[in-house]
């Protein structure tokens, strides 16, 4: 039986590198392999396909068994190694790199694996075409060396080889030598850096760990040998070579980036309709950016765009403004819009809001094309004295954008419809509501009391209304009588929870409620999302061990360290969901473990299930079997988690970081079901995938009594929020509003009794059917309008089931003792309603293969 001994990925272009390379460059060494014949002109970055491995049936040189193209790279496989690089018919122009395995004659039999449906066609002047060639996931090249096997595939875009070893075989036969290089290195993170005339190629450390006969995964020290300027191997010297080895589970793609001269800050992130990933802060001014991007240089403020797979930086520019800090990033069809504080300098246009500052420091919101490369408008937002935006969503009803945040300004430009029309004291909490293209001011309200208040994040409800979080340190902050909580709680700080109708008439009339949100000690609101009935669920952090909980929850009493004497208790994470009109709680729990937690940011998905994420220093943060990483990184990881819509029980949880302090600051959710995070890292070792579009980590950016220290980078982590014994298979079908997703939970080994099938974005109350069956089909069957990913001509079976009134379903599946070595695929299938897509219609989740080990 063969083991997998490591899994090392080549990305096509890594680290930013469509800036990196001339056009004008092909290795004198390396031969020059013309895939241009390829009958589809060659795809983008952002939204190449990836057809698979492609035989030679006569429609390139002989020298070549296999081609793939991944992103705008191809490969030419030979009998002796590979060629990456960008084709071109112009033989002045492109560039190649060689990748040759020394010491073998041949790779041996290369083979096909996994055949796909497609086929693609060949045509080429004065040649008879090629026609109905297969393609593969998979390329196995069997006996590359004795006892070595070598399998290549497809990872987020990019080629990926696997070295297959036989117990016994020889990792040191492994030698590499790379054509068209002039040095190799390695740099402080692993990673080889391939130096070539047109630039830099980095190919990202190996990352290796076995699986022992317990199912416990243990971690193997693997690098980079180098044999020269142009060779290299690679190194395990404490790997078992009778366990399997097997690759990180759940992180899709995750990369760390930033300048080098100084801490960069993530500070929020939005998911594009193409899936492409939105990125707002502040970076020094190394900070990447890309050619032809709106502003190059500077300092402050940026908003960056990754490709949906996360190898590309696709766009990347600051936005403007002295000590200017993006807070908040939000999509619009084609267009990003960003929104922060900034001093003057601010390139605001004019038409707008207030295109000249107001104050020593503002509020600002500004609108880009997608390509970063055009300010479609920009504007100011506040008064004269020093205000800043901290929260910023869009209403997709009516395209308004609503900005919450911080003022001091007597003269903020509030409606005849505010609910407080003038400043009451100290810093002011605010909220606003601005026309799409900045020029209008729709609703705008001091939020406060007599003291210090904040407003720190804004979302519109499914009327249009706009719901606000923050915390206050005034003791007579503004409530409403039937509210949650209507008088101060105690404590020196207190969350808070407001809803506005800017419709609703003048003055209070347009206050739908404001309520205290906490206990005795202190209390902070940090997110807001709402529910499609209207419920705000509220997430934030609370050393009040008598904060407001429900009983029927995940966790109704407080986790952290308990108040000793006159010290206060440990912070605990909370999660509360308030009933539409405030008065009372639907749901309300902690999250948290043994010392302080603080959940940083929330997002829904059509059924309601709950996705947090934030920092915790607690050893027993409430994670799940097959997580990501079910122990901590260190005494401060960032944390990702997902419950039930009733925040009963936790669904899944996962520590993310490395060896040094880990802050997760927003979370954005995908129509996949995935969750991409971001935040900033202080961590060498934080978790980066192969082919990302990653920087170096930035270990030396200042200088302290001699010594160098890191800066933190900014990080940006895309999910699946699966057990590692199961993934997805394909995608969801139909003509669905929202695809629809199925997902585990619990143990999926034997005995599993707490592992349970769990369904979201159903039709609410809708009939359907789940389908179990052995094994999966091959690329999925059409049928009845959707893909069915069971192997119909097997034995499978068929259930009946409904969803909830919210589209969520869960539904027990416990793994008996004794039960071991299965595999199986699951998929569900609903029938549309009137309000619901398209009435009779059917769609259907991805099908979900499961392994019970």
């Amino acid at each position: 039986m063969r083991s997998t001994l490591l899994a090392v990925f080549l990305s096509s272009l890594i680290c930013f590198c469509a800036a990196s390379f001339s056009a004008s460059w092909i290795p004198a060494e390396a031969d020059r392999v013309n895939l241009a014949e390829e009958p589809q002109p060659r795809p983008s970055p952002a939204t190449a396909p990836v057809p698979g491995f492609v035989p030679n049936k006569g429609q390139w040189d002989s020298s070549v068994t296999f081609g793939l193209w991944a992103g705008d790279t191809a490969t030419a496989f030979r009998a002796d190694g590979w060629i990456v690089g960008c084709p071109t018919t112009d033989p002045d122009a492109g560039w190649a790199v060689g990748f040759t395995f020394q010491g073998t004659d041949s790779m041996g039999d290369q083979e096909g694996v996994n055949e796909k449906r497609g086929r693609v066609n060949f045509f080429s002047a004065g040649r008879d075409p090629v026609l109905r060639v297969p393609t593969y996931e998979k390329l196995v090249m069997s006996g590359t060396y004795p006892g070595v096997d070598l399998e290549a595939s497809i990872s987020d875009g990019n080629l990926r080889y696997d070295l297959l070893l036989e117990p016994g075989a020889d990792l040191d036969q492994v030698e590499v030598r790379v054509d068209g290089c002039s040095r190799l290195s390695v740099d402080e993170v692993g990673d080889l850096m391939v130096t070539t005339p047109a630039g830099v190629l980095r190919q990202t450390a190996p990352v290796a760990w076995q699986r022992d006969l317990r199912g416990e995964d243990i971690p193997v020290a693997c690098h980079f040998r180098l044999l020269g300027d142009d060779r290299f191997g690679f190194s395990a010297p404490a790997i078992d070579p009778s366990l399997p080895l097997t690759v990180d589970p759940g992180i899709v793609w995750s990369l760390r980036a930033g300048g080098y001269s100084a801490g960069d800050m993530a500070n929020d992130v939005a998911i594009g309709a193409n899936g492409d990933v939105f990125l707002t802060g502040s970076g020094p001014s190394d900070f990447p950016t890309t050619p032809g991007a709106f502003s190059q240089t500077g300092t402050g403020a940026y908003v960056a765009r990754i490709s949906a797979n996360g190898s590309y930086l696709l766009a990347s520019t600051f936005i403007g403004g002295q000590q200017a800090e993006g807070r908040a990033v939000a999509v619009d069809g084609n267009d990003v819009i960003v929104a922060g504080v900034t001093g003057s300098g601010f390139p605001a246009t004019s038409g707008t809001l207030a295109a000249t500052p107001r104050g020593a420091t503002d509020g600002f919101v500004a609108r880009f094309d997608g390509s970063l490369a055009n300010l479609v408008a920009a504007t100011y937002v506040g008064g004269g004295g020093p205000d800043e935006i901290y929260g910023m969503s869009r209403d997709p009803a009516s395209g308004d954008i609503l900005v919450c945040g911080q003022t001091y300004s007597i003269d903020l430009p509030v409606t005849p419809n505010a609910s407080q029309p003038s400043l009451v004291g100290g810093y002011d909490a605010f909220a606003a509501i601005l026309a799409p293209a900045l020029d209008q001011v729709q609703y705008c309200t001091f939020i406060a009391g007599l003291s210090n208040d904040r407003a720190l994040d804004i979302a519109a409800g499914p009327t249009g209304d706009a719901f606000v979080v923050g915390y206050t340190e005034s003791q007579n902050f503004l409530t409403t009588g039937s509210a949650l909580i209507p008088s101060h709680p105690g404590g020196n700080r207190n969350g808070w929870v407001a809803r506005f109708n800017p419709s609703g008439g003048p003055g209070a009339g347009s206050r739908v409620y404001m309520t205290y949100l906490g206990g005795t000690a202190e209390d902070q609101a940090e997110a807001v999302a709402v529910t499609s009935m209207g419920s705000a669920v509220v997430v934030g952090k609370t050393n009040s061990i008598d904060f407001p909980t429900t009983g029927n929850t995940f966790s109704p009493g407080h986790n952290g360290q308990p108040p000793v004497g006159l010290a206060a208790a440990g912070y605990d994470g909370f999660i509360a969901r308030l009933s539409p009109t405030g008065g009372w709680l639907e749901r309300s729990t902690f999250i948290g473990g043994n010392s302080n937690d603080w959940v940083k940011d929330v997002a829904l998905d059509p059924s309601g299930m709950i996705y947090v994420a934030g920092i915790t220093s607690s050893a027993n943060f409430p994670t799940t079997p097959g997580a990501l990483a079910e122990l901590p990184y260190s005494s401060s990881d960032s944390f990702v988690a997902r419950l039930d819509p009733n925040a009963g029980s936790v669904l899944y949880g996962t520590y993310l970081g490395g060896n040094s302090t880990d802050d997760c600051t927003a979370i954005s959710l995908a129509p996949s079901g995935d969750v991409v995070v971001t935040g900033i890292t202080g961590s060498s070792t934080f978790p980066v995938s192969p082919g990302s579009a990653s920087t170096p980590f930035n270990n030396a950016c200042v200088i302290v009594f001699g010594l160098p220290l890191p800066c933190p980078d900014l990080f940006l982590t895309r999910l699946e929020l699966l057990p590692d014994q199961a993934q997805l298979v394909g995608s969801a079908s139909g003509p669905a509003p929202a695809p629809p997703h199925l997902s585990l939970a619990g143990t999926i080994q034997s005995p599993g009794p707490d592992a349970r099938l769990i369904m979201s974005g159903a039709p609410p109350m809708g009939p359907g059917i789940l389908g179990i069956g052995f094994p999966a089909a091959p690329g999925g069957i059409s049928t009845a309008g959707i893909t069915v990913y069971v192997d119909l001509a097997q034995p499978w079976y068929q259930f009946n089931l409904n969803a909830g009134a919210t589209g969520y379903a869960e539904l027990a599946m416990p793994i008996p003792p004794g039960i071991s070595g299965l595999s199986f695929m699951i998929q569900a299938a609903w029938q549309g309603t009137s309000t619901w897509g398209v009435a009779g219609a059917m769609a259907a989740t991805p099908g979900l293969l499961v392994n019970i080990p």
